[in-house]
């Protein structure tokens, strides 16, 4: 960080965590109704006569965001509509094929990572023996890290897969962390600002992984101190709150690359560093004043959106010069 001034019982699939068996069909009609309940109108098809046809998938929360883990034992074909959200998919085995009009087939082997829904049209497609980490990311969190302004034409993902080796391992690697990290620590799902900075830290590795419209958005002004003055005190006001890039550059009445130019070129930080420099000083004033006996670092520092506690106590070392505990202790 760099400173600023001023259940029922069945198996489950390996590795899940605690969660609720949202979909269980072992016949394609089933299926279909379960899964455009869940998410969208689904129609599937039997690719070849199989022994076992049974489609699981067990769904935890972050917060409103859902985390599944999905397996499908046999190769089927499908047909779907586009879904609400995008349905962010880290291969585990098989092969996801998907098709959309006017694009050419892709196929997804293990280790990939797939927007599935991020292109707003009905798609078609084959799965063979199937299994897949799954985050729902709401459309709008690519917006909101983007800087768009509410009410605008957000930011939108133009391909469902990265744009190279190197940028699906980033969106790999941050699913997993959220699927493993976060959703391992029961405390850390429940806090709001823990919550939204993992959404928005999956909405931007998605930016920085998936073709989207504002890849080439133009600078704006880089001298509107009335906006760079509203945006902090914004930021200063609001920082117990869960509010994105998006909320700050509305507040400032400025685009989100606009607002960020300006905090680099006059505050040596971007918003979002701001936001995170302002919190840790909350975190420090509540651990100053804060009864040992009751309180505990790792609270306090979540309640403010720390939830790795780790990465948290170097940095709070090195503003402070000394570690969480102590600060607590004296």
């Amino acid at each position: 960080m760099r400173h600023c001034s001023a259940r029922r019982g069945r198996k489950r699939l390996p590795d899940a965590t605690a969660g609720t068996l949202l979909i269980d069909a072992r016949d394609i009609d089933d299926a279909e109704a379960q899964i455009s309940a869940a998410f969208t109108t689904f129609r599937i098809r039997a690719a070849a006569p199989a022994r076992s046809t049974r489609i699981q998938v067990w769904r935890n929360y972050a917060g409103s965001m859902g985390v599944d883990d999905v397996e499908y034992t046999y190769d089927l074909t499908y047909d779907m509509e586009a879904p609400e959200q995008i349905l962010l998919c880290r291969m585990l085995s098989g092969v996801f094929e998907e098709t959309h009009h006017g694009q050419p087939t892709r196929r997804h082997g293990i280790g990939t990572a797939i927007a599935f829904g991020a292109i707003q049209s009905p798609s078609s497609g084959r799965l063979e023996k199937t299994r897949y980490h799954m985050i729902s990311v709401p459309r709008e969190a690519l917006g909101q890290v983007a800087g768009d302004h509410p009410g605008s034409d957000a930011v939108r993902l133009t391909s469902t897969a990265p744009f190279s080796d190197v940028a699906n391992q980033l969106v790999v690697d941050v699913a997993d962390h959220i699927r493993h990290g976060l959703m391992s620590n029961p405390r850390a799902v429940v806090e709001p600002l823990v919550v939204g900075n993992a959404t928005r830290y999956l909405a931007a590795s998605m930016l920085a992984a998936f073709p989207h419209t504002g890849a080439d958005r133009p600078p704006g002004e880089t001298d509107n101190y009335d906006a760079l003055r509203r945006g902090t005190a914004f930021i200063d006001d609001n920082a117990h709150r869960d509010i994105s890039p998006a909320d700050v550059a509305h507040a400032a009445r400025v685009s989100g690359p606009t607002l960020k130019e300006l905090f680099v070129r006059h505050r040596n930080c971007t918003p979002l560093q701001r936001l995170q420099w302002v919190r840790l000083e909350h975190v420090h004033r509540e651990l100053a004043m804060a009864d040992p006996q009751t309180s505990t670092v790792a609270d306090i520092a979540r309640k403010w959106g720390f939830w790795r506690l780790g990465p948290f106590t170097t940095v709070y070392r090195e503003t402070y010069g000394q570690v969480p505990d102590r600060t607590l202790d004296q």
